[in-house]
C-alpha cells in the first residue's frame, strides 16, 4: 500500500467483527498481501505533537475493544456516503473518541530498536501529552452526558477541574474545534443514528440527544443533510429497522 500524509485507521472486515486493526503513522508504507481491507484516513494535532508518535517506524497493531468495534461497524454502514460531508464529519467525531485508546496503546507499545529519538514539533506550542489526558477525558463525559439538556461548557469543563475560557483554548489546540461545536455534532450523529435504527418519534430523540426542542432537532438534521429528519429516516431504510445497528450506536455511546 502506498505511503500517505496521514494518519490511518487499516482493518480486515470480518463477519464476527473487527479483532484488530493497524494504527499507521504518516508516510509509512504497508504490506497488506491479499484480502480485503478498509481504511480512514485522518488528521491530529495530538498524535502528530506525540513523542510516541514520532518514535513510530512502523504500523502498530492494536487489539479492537468493544468501542472500536462499534466504531468499525459504523464506518461501515456510512460507506455508501463515503464522499459527503455529513460522512466526513461523523467520522471524525468518531475517530476522537477512539483517541484515549490509541494513546493507552502508544504509551505502551515497546519502541522500536531503530527509533530515531523523538524531535520537536515543527510549529506552534507542543502538545505535551500528558496534559491532553484532562481534555480527552472530558470527551468521553461529554458523550456519556449529552442527553442532558442543561450541559453547558462550564459543566463539562469543571468535570475536569480547568476554567471555561483555558479548557475551549486546549480543546481548540488538540481537536481544532470547539467543544460546544463538538457537543454538537455528538449530538447530531447520535440523532442520524436513531433515525436510522431506532422508530423513535422525534421527541424521544430530542430526549435521547440533550436537545430542547423538535423544531432545532429538525434544523439541525436539515442542515446537516438537506431533508427533513422523516426524510432522512426513510431514505436509510432498507427492509426495516436493524437491531444491530441499534446495537451498535448504543454500544458507541456508552
Amino acid at each position: 500500500m502506498e505511503e500517505r500524509n496521514g494518519f490511518r485507521l487499516v482493518w480486515a472486515p470480518e463477519e464476527t467483527g473487527v479483532s484488530r486493526f493497524m494504527f499507521v503513522p504518516p508516510r509509512t508504507r504497508i504490506d497488506l498481501g491479499a484480502g480485503k481491507f478498509v481504511s480512514v484516513i485522518f488528521e491530529s494535532p495530538l498524535l502528530a505533537a506525540s513523542e510516541s508518535v514520532r518514535a513510530l517506524t512502523s504500523p502498530l497493531t492494536v487489539d479492537a475493544s468493544p468501542y472500536a468495534q462499534s466504531l468499525f461497524a459504523l464506518i461501515g454502514s456510512l460507506r455508501r456516503d463515503a464522499f459527503s460531508d455529513l460522512y466526513q464529519a461523523r467520522i471524525a467525531v468518531m475517530i476522537a473518541g477512539l483517541l484515549p485508546e490509541l494513546i493507552e496503546q502508544l504509551k505502551s507499545a515497546p519502541p522500536a530498536a531503530d527509533s530515531p529519538a523523538p524531535q520537536p514539533a515543527k510549529s506552534g506550542r507542543p502538545i505535551v501529552l500528558i496534559n491532553a489526558r484532562p481534555v480527552i477525558y472530558a470527551v468521553r463525559f461529554m458523550k456519556r452526558n449529552m442527553g442532558n439538556p442543561q450541559l453547558s461548557l462550564n459543566d463539562i469543563a469543571h468535570t475536569i477541574g480547568y476554567h471555561p475560557n483555558y479548557f475551549c483554548q486546549e480543546f481548540s489546540r488538540i481537536f481544532s474545534q470547539s467543544p460546544i461545536r463538538f457537543l454538537n455534532e455528538l449530538r447530531l450523529d447520535r440523532t442520524l443514528r436513531l433515525l436510522e435504527h431506532t422508530d423513535h418519534t422525534l421527541k424521544e430523540i430530542c430526549r435521547g440527544v440533550g436537545v430542547a426542542d423538535s423544531s432545532r432537532l429538525c434544523s439541525m438534521v436539515k442542515t446537516a443533510t438537506g431533508m427533513t429528519p422523516m426524510a432522512f429516516r426513510r431514505s436509510c431504510r432498507h427492509g426495516g429497522v436493524s437491531g444491530e445497528g441499534e446495537a451498535s450506536w448504543q454500544k458507541f455511546y456508552s
